[in-house]
């Protein structure tokens, strides 16, 4: 009859899970990855790559590699968040003939819903090899701020993709499933999910198994892309005041003022993201790119020490935007931060310790992560995808 599976599909990674004797469990690669690159690259010939495989062509063959594709879907190219967004990214944003917002892909247009579906065309793949069973259903989590076009072009993607679509559930519920809330009886819980491209706070409500959300509210601007921004920034100006050259104005062989190359930009990303990754548990991080750019007297070099403290300095303007949309939640469900019963933090970013304390400043009680909760594998960016797949077995009884 073929499986289940629980789908989180994120602006940076996606995960899968199933559920299996009455435990939901992530599915990891034939490489052990245990959440996919939400990345997709096509090559000279046509060629599709996906995941692991697409970020290896990240940098030889970035301007047909399109990553962020969730944030576009039943979206128009008018629209001013797609516009800044567009603004940001190394591939260009066009609108089809009714408006839709398609990407630019080395001269071939995209449409959002047909690179979403490669994406879970792979996850499919992903899963059958894990189970050695078909897979034919699914449960896709997507943000509860959804809209009905955005959850059609999802339905519409999974159907291209080959897998039904079992049901749609709403990201902060699926997180709350996968810490076992539904087990307990009468709870509000605050469901920050910080990703890689936005901040969605929802104020959720359980009662005998079921949930409801309350309310929710968004930065969409506010994930873990804003934060490697802010980290690039903090590398360029302090490259600027020691060399004079401002690698966010060279093409990386000469220092004249043109715009700075894609691969230039994605070198600089990858490193602040490495950099953010490593200060999550650690207090001092080596930033290292060398050969960065050519002057007259010869190449220089990126190589710099940084701590936590520079970090938070760096990224002090996104963590003051944290507290807006958690206390317009808390107004919109008609709560205060002691009507509830839990706080819980999931997407990557939920690792860096200074989002946890402003966090817990914020409702003024410790969140409950991954990385500190009984109910999960351990690390916030699965959350949702468990969350998923334990729905799975909710709607077979």
């Amino acid at each position: 009859m073929g499986r289940t599976v629980g789908i989180d599909i994120g602006t940076t990674t996606s995960c899968i899970a199933v559920l299996e004797d009455s435990r939901a469990i992530v599915m990891h690669t034939e490489s052990g990855d245990r959440t996919i690159p939400s990345l997709v690259s096509w090559n000279e010939d046509g060629e599709v790559a996906v995941g692991r495989d697409s970020r290896r062509e990240w940098f030889s063959n970035f301007d047909a590699t399109v990553f962020g594709v969730k944030q576009l879907l039943g979206r128009k190219a008018s629209d001013p968040y797609v516009q800044e967004l567009a603004r940001q990214w190394p591939y260009a944003v066009v609108a089809a003939t009714n408006g839709d917002a398609w990407i630019d892909v080395a001269g071939a247009r995209r449409s959002p819903n047909e690179i979403a579906a490669h994406l879970l065309a792979n996850i499919k793949r992903v899963a059958e090899h894990y189970l050695d069973d078909t897979v034919v259903e699914a449960v896709v989590a997507v943000p509860a701020s959804f809209d009905d076009v955005q959850r059609q072009a999802i339905t519409d993607a999974c159907a291209i993709a080959g897998l039904t679509l079992r049901a749609l559930l709403d990201e902060p519920t699926a997180a709350a499933l996968a810490y076992g809330v539904h087990r307990q009886h009468d709870q509000r819980i605050a469901v920050l999910d910080l990703g890689g491209g936005t901040l969605d706070v929802s104020i959720v409500w359980i009662e005998h198994g079921a949930s409801k959300v309350l309310a929710t509210r968004s930065d969409p601007s506010l994930g873990g892309d804003a934060f490697d921004r802010a980290i690039v920034g903090m590398l360029a100006d302090d490259f600027m005041a020691e060399h004079g050259v401002d690698l966010r104005r060279v093409t990386g062989q000469d220092p004249r003022p043109v715009p700075t190359p894609v691969w230039l930009q994605q070198q600089l990303k990858a490193c602040a993201e490495r950099a953010k990754i490593q200060l999550s548990s650690a207090t001092m991080a080596n930033v290292t790119m060398p050969f960065i750019v050519n002057v007259e007297q010869g190449p220089l070099h990126l190589e710099r020490e940084l701590d936590r403290g520079q970090l938070e300095h760096a990224c002090k303007a996104l963590l003051d935007r944290l507290e807006s949309p958690c206390l317009a939640a808390l107004v919109a469900a008609r709560c205060t931060p002691s009507d509830l019963d839990h706080v819980l933090l999931v997407g990557g970013m939920a690792r860096m310790p200074a989002i946890q304390e402003r966090a817990a400043a914020v409702f003024g009680r410790p969140v409950r992560t991954g990385a500190n909760s009984d109910h999960t594998g351990g690390n916030p960016d699965e959350i949702v995808a468990l969350g998923a797949a334990v729905h799975s077995g909710i709607l077979r009884g």
